[in-house]
């Protein structure tokens, strides 16, 4: 996948998916010529194409292709040099854009005469400098040495010269260079930071298919989350630790937890009712109409309790809480009930309270008069339903000592230890 990035926010713009078989629908098709064009010369002739109509290389194509929407605004393009060469930058100038970037020094069209040789590197002290500058073409070439040497082409920088940090041995020293050096370690790290974050929580370097295909789609949708998370830092600066983890875990619970996937039964409902329609006309309508009556009576049987629409604004505590105030993320509801405390709980951000979403089914059949009579709930239902209707917790969530519901719950503890205590004596 061949993708642009933006220096500063590291947000990938654009991409191209590199394969064989796009090949087929890129190249034009020889038999619609458009009415004719004299300049193209028929292959049956023998004759060459003329050099101004050769066809540029497949990667140069794909680094044109991507940058074709931004044409014309005068942008800085910032390449390795895995893609770099005289050809491109040329190219990308007359589309009205700017290029800086590293260049092999076995290009074609590279300035041989204008980049140090391997003979020369011991002999030449470290920070020296070669500039090839083609006024005519708007180009310059630089070879740097700086360790090991570096060749670079741009279409955006002068000749001006600046100065660069480097360690050595123990000591930070300042290295003369030229300003486009610089600049290009200032900019060329969109793609690679973007690279960085998506391959934290990939989801496709997590699983292997036999089909590529497969793969493809779960690397889109990565780009897709950390572009994501690219702009939600921009929007809603995050002053975290882990910032990324906390957004993943946030994604992940609206995902699971405030999303409606309900629509999908519908679709596949309206889907299966209009194939019924089209190949039974007679005795079709009737069976679909009982078919979508079972389905709608079993989805009302096992939809949950109906809660207000306040109530469903709910985040993973349990990534936001320190360390130390972990014992307090119990479940209000099964302290309440069982006196358990759980750690895998939701948070309410209206009541300020926590809640676990599991439904949890006594083994006797009598339920205390303190309890929800709804033993099929799951404990955010009861709450939201049940106990914060009957006045049980206060505003800021704590739990209300004079309520009825509580005082019903003290009594019931003082009746079951009393007859324990009897049962003691009498077996005594």
């Amino acid at each position: 996948i061949y993708t642009a990035a933006c220096a500063t926010t590291w947000y990938v713009f654009a991409f191209k998916i590199h394969s064989k078989a796009a090949r087929n629908f890129e190249e034009p098709d020889d038999d619609d010529d458009g009415g004719g064009d004299d300049s193209k010369v028929d292959p049956d002739d023998g004759a060459e194409h003329p050099r101004d109509e050769v066809k540029p290389s497949a990667l140069r194509q794909h680094v044109i292709d991507i940058t074709k929407q931004w044409e014309g605004s005068h942008r800085v393009i910032n390449m390795d040099n895995w893609y770099s060469s005289v050809q491109l930058c040329l190219t990308l100038l007359k589309m009205g854009m700017y290029c800086r970037g590293t260049v092999r020094s076995n290009r074609a069209h590279n300035p041989r005469f204008g980049m140090f040789d391997k003979k020369q590197i011991k002999s030449v002290m470290r920070g020296s400098s070669l500039v090839s500058v083609a006024t005519s073409l708007g180009i310059i070439a630089v070879s740097w040495l700086d360790g090991t040497v570096v060749n670079m082409l741009s279409t955006a920088d002068a000749t001006t010269k600046s100065y660069v940090h480097r360690r050595i041995g123990s000591e930070t020293r300042q290295q003369e260079c030229l300003s486009l050096v610089g600049l290009y370690n200032k900019y060329m790290q969109g793609v690679d930071r973007h690279d960085q974050l998506r391959e934290r929580f990939s989801i496709a370097s997590g699983a292997s298919f036999k089909h590529c295909y497969k793969k493809l789609g779960f690397a889109l949708i990565d780009i897709a989350i950390t572009n994501l998370y690219v702009l939600y830092t921009l929007c809603e600066p995050v002053n975290r630790r882990d910032s990324h983890m906390h957004f993943q875990t946030k994604l992940a619970n609206q995902m699971l937890f405030e999303t409606d996937w309900t629509f999908t039964n519908g679709v596949r409902q309206r889907t299966n009712d209009s194939v019924c329609e089209g190949s039974q006309k007679g005795g079709g309508d009737k069976a679909a109409a009982e078919d979508k009556a079972a389905a709608l009576k079993r989805d009302a049987s096992l939809r949950q309790p109906p809660t207000p629409s306040f109530t469903s604004r709910a985040t993973d505590k349990q990534a936001e809480v320190s360390y130390d105030q972990r014992m307090h993320r119990y479940c209000v509801v099964c302290y309440f009930e069982r006196n358990k405390e759980l750690i895998k709980t939701q948070w309410c951000d209206v009541h300020k309270v926590y809640l676990c979403t599991k439904a949890y089914v006594p083994s006797d059949q009598q339920v205390p008069a303190h309890v929800c009579p709804h033993a099929a709930w799951s404990c955010w239902d009861k709450f939201h339903s049940f106990y914060h209707p009957k006045g049980l917790f206060k505003k800021d969530g704590k739990m209300d000592r004079g309520s009825e519901l509580y005082r019903l719950k003290k009594h019931s503890v003082m009746e079951h230890k009393a007859s324990s205590a009897k049962k003691t004596l009498i077996f005594l």
